[in-house]
């Protein structure tokens, strides 16, 4: 009897966890699905890279060639991950994009002689690069003022000259340095270095004006032996929207790219006042909300106008990390001045990116986008962008955009046959529930009754063996 009760509790419990399995099996493995491989029918719009000879698209030349990226592209992918060039054959053809294209940067301090102050508060040095024959486009200086603004000439020269000679040669008068601590928040805009046309002087002058916060002491400065890829700008001037608002205290400038996904990262604005300086605040959107809820905070910077007896000199571009929304927001904060006036219009700026791939004569490409399920191609050119020399290379272009007759729309995401069977999976869980309980219960029901009936067999022979002694 015993071995009856084994094989029923053995017997049961095996049969309920081969179907429960079986049920959970089956369950996962409703809703998976196996993604399809990446082919051209993925690319939605295409564009052919013209030869600048004609419209054919056939290019007679071989080796390296650039192409400039038109910038109205409404790029679906941040990174530009989904971009392909594509031969004649439809064969994927490496590229590297410029603003991929890495330059060793070595940031070298160099000398400062001869400073020195004359008696309007003009600050006066000379900088040793140490090195002729380098490029240099820039100098950045070390400053310990906490506010200034001044303006700033740079000079040049191939030997080392007294620091008034007449032989120093003007590369540039427009320069424009300053430094100021926003009293409401504590914190600090500022510019410290001057841009200027390439050079490749050893010796430069820096002449630094004079200003009401008194002398400008510089205690260091450096520049780069190499300088990085210089991306192509473009420059567009668009109306705007102009709001005081007096709650917030700001002046909004609002203006439409009119399309999505064009690069941008610099705007200048064309203010009438003078004699101010103003934080700025630039956001971004895809729509022109009212709300604010939409808003997206993009960087902050200032503009500045200064107009006196002793300094001459404005700040009126704001730049702002790289950006593609539609629509752009400065607010200027006014805190408790009177808001600024504005001309209805900005310019706006951005980069122009170039793709850079190796040609084949006689051979046709096109650009493909458009796949937001496309992921960064690596392609060896990579390695070795940093040896191209991008600014000689053939410059083509891209034709106006097409759509690629290749392409297949994608087919809307599957759905989960958990999500879209709720109610029949709810109702599935409980018939489990129901049928497991059911079958514990019966099972429950077996198990006694056979132990009842155990108990009895166990206590009747007992019963027998008294009553044949009575």
């Amino acid at each position: 009897m015993k071995n009856r009760m084994k094989k029923v509790k053995y017997g049961w419990s095996g049969k309920f966890l081969i179907i429960f399995s079986l049920i959970l099996s089956g369950i996962l493995f409703v809703g998976q699905n196996v993604k399809a491989e990446f082919n051209l029918s993925d690319w939605q719009y295409s564009r052919i890279i013209n030869n600048g000879f004609d419209n054919s698209g056939v290019i007679l030349g071989s080796g390296m060639m650039k192409v400039a990226l038109p910038k109205d592209i409404s790029w679906t992918t941040g990174d530009f991950s989904e971009l392909r060039v594509i031969d004649a054959n439809n064969a994927e053809v490496p590229f590297v994009l410029t603003r991929n294209i890495k330059t060793p940067v070595s940031p070298v301090a160099v000398n400062i002689l001869n400073a020195s102050t004359d008696s309007s508060g003009s600050t006066k040095f000379v900088v040793d690069t140490l090195k002729s024959g380098i490029v240099r486009t820039n100098l950045n200086f070390k400053i310990t003022n906490p506010d200034f603004r001044r303006q700033l000439s740079v000079y040049a020269s191939d030997s080392l000259l007294p620091i008034d000679d007449s032989r120093w040669s003007l590369v540039s008068k427009t320069g424009y340095i300053f430094s100021f601590t926003d009293p409401s928040t504590n914190s600090k805009q500022g510019k410290s270095s001057v841009d200027f046309r390439a050079n490749t002087s050893r010796y430069f002058k820096i002449v630094i004006s004079g200003g009401q916060e008194g002398v400008v002491t510089v205690t260091g400065a450096n520049v780069s032996d190499n300088t990085s890829i210089t991306l192509s700008s473009y420059s567009e001037e668009l109306p705007v929207t102009i709001f005081n608002n007096p709650k917030k205290k700001t002046t909004e400038i609002i203006f439409d790219r009119r399309v999505s996904g064009a690069l941008s990262n610099s705007v200048s604005l064309f203010p009438k006042d003078s004699n101010y300086i103003r934080k700025v605040i630039v956001e971004s959107s895809e729509t022109n909300s009212t709300d604010g809820n939409d808003w997206s905070y993009v960087g902050e910077s200032s503009i500045s106008s200064i107009s006196t007896s002793l300094f001459q000199g404005s700040q009126s571009k704001v730049d702002f990390r790289e950006q593609k929304s539609r629509y752009t927001r400065i607010s200027v904060v006014n805190d408790d001045n009177p808001p600024l006036v504005f001309e209805p219009k900005v310019t706006i700026s951005g980069p122009i990116l170039e793709v850079i791939f190796d040609s084949k004569p006689n051979n046709t490409y096109r650009i493909f986008y458009g796949n937001k399920n496309a992921r960064m191609p690596q392609y060896d050119i990579s390695a070795f962008a940093s040896y191209i020399q991008a600014d000689s290379l053939l410059i083509l272009s891209a034709g106006p955009q097409v759509l690629n007759t290749s392409y297949i729309p994608p087919k809307p995401p599957v759905v989960p046959f958990t999500e879209a069977n709720k109610y029949l999976l709810n109702t599935l869980l409980v018939l489990v529930v129901l049928t497991i309980g059911a079958g514990v219960a019966l099972y429950l029901r077996k198990y006694l009754a056979l132990k009842s009936q155990v108990k009895s067999d166990e206590t009747r022979p007992g019963q027998e063996q008294g009553n044949s002694q009575n």
